[in-house]
């Protein structure tokens, strides 16, 4: 299993539960922080341990779209109209790329919320905000613009996510998944 450790007190009590290896991949994807190069270290890593670091290196935003694969499928599965939630969820649920996470239905809906937030939105949600049962997301102009690769999401919408130790935001490198490579890219801002 893959842990996000900091701190050296939570690398001494994962080293004493006799997990070193879930400690060892972690300090050497971070070990010099969020600019060491991962492009050089992902592809000793997932080879290492196959889907698992693949998964978590394919939740930062793709080099085609800006968004992630789970977004990704999101948006593929809505593309020939809206869907309810459910469905929707089953559809999504059932894509290879999306299967490997081992999401539920209220991570899932957190992505909705998160592609439908804002100015930039690449989704409209009908329904009770408060029920996603009751979603039935469709795709905005915008939307469906990302999804044929006209628009760059991540260009319009900054990040302000942590994945693993990795902070993404405006102001720092712009990390990318390029599934092509199996690797991450990034600018040298």
């Amino acid at each position: 299993m893959l842990h996000v450790l900091n701190g050296d007190a939570t690398l001494q009590v994962f080293q004493q539960a006799c997990l070193p290896g879930d400690v060892l991949v972690w300090r050497d994807i971070l070990a010099e922080g969020p600019a060491a190069p991962p492009a050089v270290r992902a592809p000793y890593l997932a080879e290492l341990l196959g889907a698992a670091v693949r998964c978590h290196l394919a939740r930062f935003p793709s080099v085609g779209r800006g968004v992630n694969e789970v977004e990704e499928a999101i948006l593929s599965a809505l593309a020939d109209g809206p869907l309810p939630f459910s469905p929707l969820w089953r559809r999504v649920s059932r894509d290879a790329r999306v299967r490997a996470h081992g999401m539920g239905d209220v991570q899932f809906a957190a992505h909705l919320r998160e592609l439908a937030a804002g100015a930039g939105a690449l989704l409209a949600l009908e329904g009770d905000a408060r029920a996603f049962a009751s979603w039935r997301p469709a795709l905005t102009a915008l939307g469906r613009d990302v999804l044929a690769r006209r628009r760059d999401w991540l260009a319009l919408h900054p990040l302000h996510r942590w994945l693993g130790g990795v902070h993404l935001h405006p102001e720092g490198t712009a990390w990318r998944w390029d599934a092509a490579c199996g690797r991450l890219v990034g600018d040298a801002r």
